[in-house]
């Protein structure tokens, strides 16, 4: 199938057109010449079927159809930075690579997860991109892996949506694993508690409670 369409709305008595859309890079990603074969029902005000009917299309190129604005690519990168050189990752970069079609605007959501499959949370980029193969980030901060993660390889988890026709469309997802990280590389908390704790009591006027 190369999509539906579902037109709708109030009509008077007579003949009428009713126009039905189809999203062009569906056709261009089937790779199919035409002619298109259109299966239509029409539906009243209540779902009931009133009327069946077909409709073969001209003869229509492929190629002429706009190709979806971008997919996800398959080199892509991770790398811890450290931003204050002290010898610690202040942050972790996941780098998703883009093949971007035509340019356009772009938004990357990321969800990663640790090796014991301990949810990191998610992070979205947005950006313009041009015509190419390039990549877009995002970064976890060393602060919050510290806390939840444990050593080993983390995987994310990359969705990529291309907004074109005044609408954001997802157009791909791929998964990242990335290089093996020692949780002791990543920069602590500044302040943290250590265990044991202790209690006790004060009696501040000394009369024995």
């Amino acid at each position: 199938s190369l999509g539906w369409s579902y037109p709708g709305g109030t009509f008077t008595a007579g003949s009428q057109t009713i126009n039905m859309q189809f999203y062009g890079w569906n056709v261009r990603n089937s790779a199919q010449d035409g002619p298109y074969h259109v299966h239509m029902t029409l539906y009243d005000e209540y779902g009931i079927t009133q009327d069946t009917g077909t409709h073969t299309t001209q003869a229509y190129a492929y190629t002429s159809f706009r190709d979806w604005p971008g997919v996800l690519g398959t080199a892509h990168e991770d790398s811890g930075f450290d931003a204050d050189a002290d010898g610690k990752f202040d942050l972790l970069y996941i780098n998703a690579s883009v093949i971007a079609n035509y340019d356009g605007r772009f938004r990357l959501y990321v969800n990663l997860y640790d090796s014991d499959s301990t949810y990191m949370g998610e992070i979205m980029a947005e950006t313009d991109l041009v015509a190419g193969t390039q990549f877009m980030s995002v970064a976890y901060d060393a602060w919050a892996l510290r806390d939840l993660a444990v050593d080993g390889v983390f995987t994310a988890y990359l969705d990529l949506y291309g907004y074109a026709d005044g609408m954001w469309l997802y157009t791909s997802g791929d998964t990242h694993y990335t290089s093996s990280y020692l949780m002791s590389d990543f920069e602590r908390r500044p302040l943290v508690f250590t265990a044991p704790f202790d209690d006790y009591a004060n009696d501040t006027d000394s009369d024995g409670y």
